[in-house]
C-alpha cells in the first residue's frame, strides 16, 4: 500500500463533503489512491527507554525542566513507566534495567530513532545553561542546510538529543 502525503488544498478537492477552511492548516493528510483520507494531527508522545530511574528522572525533570505527569510501577512488565511534559511535548519514559544498551559514540547510528531535536530560541544561551547544570554537549555548530545554530547532547543512556534554533 502506498501512502501519499497531501496538502490541505488537495484534501479539499479529495473530500467534497467537508470544508477544508474549517480545518487547521497545519494538519497532515495521508491518502491512498481511491481511499478515504486519514488525518494526522500531531505527535501524541515519544516513548524512550532508560536503564536508571534516578538518573533519567533527574535529567528530564530536574535538568531539562519537564513536568512529571504520572508514574506507574509495573512489576509484571519489570519496568517503571513515567510521563513527562514540556510545552506540547510529552515523553513516555520506560525504565527497563534489563533492556539492551544503545550503541554509543562514535557509532550511535542504527535503524530506528536517530535523535530527538528540541527547538530553542537561543542555542548559545541554552548551552550556557547546560554548562551551569553540568550537562555535557558538543560545540556549537551550524546546520548544513539552513545555517541555523545547533548542538548535540545525550540523555543518561546515550540517546542523542539536539538543540536547534
Amino acid at each position: 500500500m502506498i501512502f501519499i502525503l497531501t496538502s490541505l488544498l488537495e484534501k479539499e478537492e479529495f473530500d467534497k463533503n467537508k470544508s477544508a477552511s474549517s480545518q487547521p492548516a497545519d494538519f497532515l493528510y495521508l491518502r491512498t489512491k481511491g481511499k478515504e483520507v486519514m488525518k494526522l494531527d500531531t505527535i501524541h508522545h515519544i516513548a524512550i527507554i532508560g536503564h536508571d530511574y534516578a538518573k533519567t528522572k533527574t535529567f528530564y525533570v530536574d535538568k531539562l525542566g519537564f513536568e512529571m505527569l504520572d508514574e506507574h510501577h509495573r512489576p509484571d512488565k519489570e519496568d517503571i513507566l513515567f510521563n513527562v511534559r514540556k510545552g506540547n511535548l510529552t515523553l513516555e519514559i520506560f525504565i527497563k534495567e534489563k533492556a539492551p544498551k544503545r550503541p554509543f559514540l562514535p557509532h550511535p547510528e542504527h535503524t530506528g530513532l536517530r535523535h530527538l531535536a528540541f527547538r530553542v530560541a537561543d542555542v548559545e544561551a541554552t548551552l550556557a545553561e547546560f554548562d551551569r547544570l553540568e550537562i555535557p554537549h558538543t560545540e556549537l555548530r551550524y546546520d548544513d542546510f539552513d545555517g541555523r545554530k545547533m548542538a548535540f547532547f545525550f540523555d543518561p543512556d546515550g540517546l542523542p538529543l539536539e538543540l536547534h534554533e
